[in-house]
C-alpha cells in the first residue's frame, strides 16, 4: 500500500515523512498537505490507500474537504470506505452540509456506513437536524448512534422517545439508551 510518489509530493512541503500512515498524524497546521491528499483521493484506485487519505484529512477544522469527501461518499458502495468518510466528517465538524447529511443518514441503502454522519447530526444540534434523528428513531434505523446522537440536545421531549430503548433486546441499544438517560435527564 505504500505509495512513494505521494510521500515524496508531501516531503517537498519541508516534510521528512517515511511511510503513508506518518498522515494520520496532521494536524490544523499542516492544511498545505489538503490538496496533494486530495489529488490522490480523486485520482487513486486502490480504495484501501484512499481510506488511509480520507482518515488523514478528518482533522478539525478541515472544511475545504468536506465537499470532496461528500462526494466521494455518494460516488463509492464500498461501506467501509464511506464509514471512514463519515468518520472524518464527524471529526471535521463542518455543519454547512447539514441538509447533505440529512439526505444521506434518511437512505436506508447507506447502511451502517451512516453511523458517524448521524452523529455529526447531534453534534451540530441543529433542529432540521434533530428532526431527521427522531425520524431514524423511529424507523429503528442505526438506534444506538441515533440515541446517542440526540444526547447532544438538551430536550426534555426525547427522554419518552428514548426510554423505550432502555429495555432493548440489543444490549449496545440498552446501554446507550440507559446512559442517554442518566446522564441527560437526572
Amino acid at each position: 500500500m505504500e505509495n512513494k510518489s505521494i510521500i515524496k509530493e508531501i516531503n517537498k512541503h519541508g516534510y521528512s515523512f517515511n511511510a503513508l500512515n506518518d498522515l494520520l498524524n496532521i494536524g490544523k497546521k499542516d492544511k498545505v498537505l489538503i490538496p496533494i491528499i486530495v489529488k490522490y483521493i480523486r485520482s487513486e484506485e486502490n480504495i484501501m490507500l484512499k481510506e488511509l487519505l480520507v482518515r488523514a484529512i478528518g482533522v478539525k477544522g478541515f472544511y475545504e474537504v468536506t465537499e470532496v469527501l461528500l462526494d466521494e461518499y455518494l460516488k463509492s458502495e464500498d461501506m467501509m470506505y464511506k464509514w471512514a468518510i463519515g468518520n472524518s466528517i464527524y471529526n471535521i465538524c463542518d455543519y454547512a452540509y447539514i441538509h447533505e447529511y440529512i439526505d444521506i443518514v434518511k437512505n436506508d441503502e447507506n447502511g451502517m456506513s451512516r453511523q458517524m454522519i448521524i452523529l455529526t447530526l447531534g453534534k451540530s444540534k441543529d433542529t432540521e437536524a434533530l428532526e431527521a434523528l427522531k425520524q431514524l428513531l423511529k424507523s429503528k434505523a442505526e438506534i444506538s448512534h441515533v440515541i446517542e446522537a440526540l444526547s447532544y440536545f438538551n430536550s426534555t421531549e426525547l427522554k419518552s422517545l428514548v426510554e423505550p430503548f432502555c429495555n432493548d433486546n440489543n444490549k449496545r441499544v440498552r446501554n446507550v439508551a440507559q446512559k442517554f438517560i442518566s446522564r441527560v435527564f437526572l
